[in-house]
This record gives C-alpha cells, sequence and structure tokens, in this order.
C-alpha cells in the first residue's frame, strides 16, 4: 500500500505496563504519498500519559513556527500598587559592565522575564 511510518516526537514509548518495567511503541501512524501532497508533512507527537497506560498521540499538519512569543505590556499592571517598585527592583539588579546597547538590550530581556514572572504571580494570588 506504500504507506510510511511517521516519526515521532515526545514521548519515546505508547505503552507502559502495569509493572512499571516494560514499555512498548505500538502505536503508529501510517501516511501514504497522495495523503501527505494532499495536506503537507505531518508530525506525530507521543504525550506524556496521565490515567492510562497508553500515551495519547497528535497529528499535527501545517505546524509554523512563529517564533517566540512577543512581549505584550498590560495596562492594568499600572493599577497594581507594586509594579513600580517591581520595576526598579528588576532594573537596578542588573549592574553589569559593556557597551551601553549591550547593557540595555539584556535589561530589557530580564524585565521581560520578570515581569511575566510577578504577572502570573499576581493572577495566582487574585491580587
Amino acid at each position: 500500500m506504500d504507506l510510511e511510518d511517521l516519526n515521532h516526537l515526545g514521548q519515546k514509548f505508547t505503552l507502559y505496563h502495569s509493572n512499571g518495567e516494560t514499555m512498548s511503541r505500538i502505536d503508529r501512524a501510517l501516511i501514504s504519498e497522495d495523503w501527505e501532497n494532499t495536506w503537507g508533512t505531518p508530525s506525530l507527537w507521543f504525550l506524556p500519559r496521565d490515567v492510562s497506560d497508553y500515551c495519547p498521540l497528535i497529528l499535527k499538519v501545517g505546524v509554523t513556527d512563529w517564533g517566540p512569543k512577543p512581549f505584550r505590556f498590560n495596562n492594568h499592571w499600572i493599577e497594581n500598587r507594586n509594579f513600580k517598585k517591581v520595576v526598579e527592583d528588576l532594573w537596578v539588579l542588573q549592574g553589569e559592565v559593556a557597551w551601553m546597547g549591550v547593557v540595555l538590550k539584556n535589561k530589557l530581556k530580564k524585565l521581560k522575564g520578570g515581569l511575566r514572572e510577578w504577572n502570573k504571580g499576581v493572577w495566582m494570588l487574585g491580587c
């Protein structure tokens, strides 16, 4: 039938036996050349298992890597009474000596990461 077994990403096995020692790759995805010409080259993901002994599989087609997510400033951050202090602390912590363009780039990068972490913490606390 000229079917191709897709290479997979993620977990190595799809079945973990209850004894904890035996693992198998019994699940597969097979596609034909016609299918690939119509839909494009897919990627097959073996996801981590949860309750079952089997791992779920996801077949993704047309996955586009858009690169890293852009930083988004949230206007509601300004309304938080701790925001200014958080920014000042993150900015001052970085005392590197280099060309000013590099220093600014590194400060902004660390500020971005720090604000993302702060935002997660603020929303988890419900503040």
